[in-house]
């Protein structure tokens, strides 16, 4: 029987080469055979008056887009936004249409029939190819589900806006987005008229940065 004397070079050379070889399988898994949810961002959060049995309402309306980086396509199924009060009202806004909100904006004053902000129905559900991305042309409006519910703005005070997905590779909508509104951000909104409000994340951002500046 031969032994073989490795050197301490030798050594070290195979073990480099094994983590070479791990390393190398885990970056093609990662790159060629993960799974990885899509990435949703939701911008513009504005809250809009409508009239709801002689009292003043708030609907909403937000810009959406959703990338998807992973290696198959996924299908969006539904989008809702769940509105939830201080005293424990949960009321759910789904989408309705499209809204072009800067010409809304660009219009007030001017006599304009509602048919021009309308941009069509939502298109869902919408299937985004793999490690692409997909904007909605216009800010979606979301209205109450229930017709005679909705966030009574100067009942209600403030609340939580939760933004929630479905797609084919969930079994359950999942919460994808959140945002605080204020009772001063909404309770002086009449019908017809909008409010923009400030994202709950980047107060939390600017917040963080303010400490760091101290």
């Amino acid at each position: 029987m031969v032994y073989v004397k490795r050197t301490t070079m030798e050594i070290t050379t195979f073990v480099l080469s094994i983590l070479a070889f791990i390393i190398s399988g885990f970056s093609f898994w990662y790159s060629f055979l993960k799974q990885s949810d899509p990435i949703f961002s939701i911008s513009r959060w504005t809250a809009f008056g409508i009239s709801n049995n002689g009292k003043n309402g708030s609907t909403f309306i937000v810009k959406i887009s959703i990338n998807n980086p992973s290696i198959k396509p996924t299908t969006i199924k539904d989008l809702v936004i769940i509105a939830k009060t201080e005293n424990g009202k949960k009321i759910i806004y789904e989408p309705i249409m499209l809204w072009d909100l800067t010409y809304y904006i660009e219009s007030m004053g001017v006599a304009k029939k509602i048919v021009e902000f309308q941009k069509g129905q939502i298109p869902l559900p919408i299937s985004i190819p793999a490690k692409e991305s997909f904007q909605f042309d216009y800010e979606i409006l979301f209205m109450p589900q229930d017709k005679f519910t909705t966030i009574i703005n100067n009942e209600d005070g403030s609340f939580e806006l939760e933004v929630y997905a479905l797609t084919d590779k969930w079994k359950d909508y999942n919460l994808i987005s959140y945002q605080k509104i204020l009772e001063d951000d909404i309770k002086n909104l009449q019908n017809g008229n909008f409010s923009g409000v400030l994202s709950t994340s980047s107060i939390e951002y600017r917040k963080k940065l303010n400490k760091r500046l101290k």
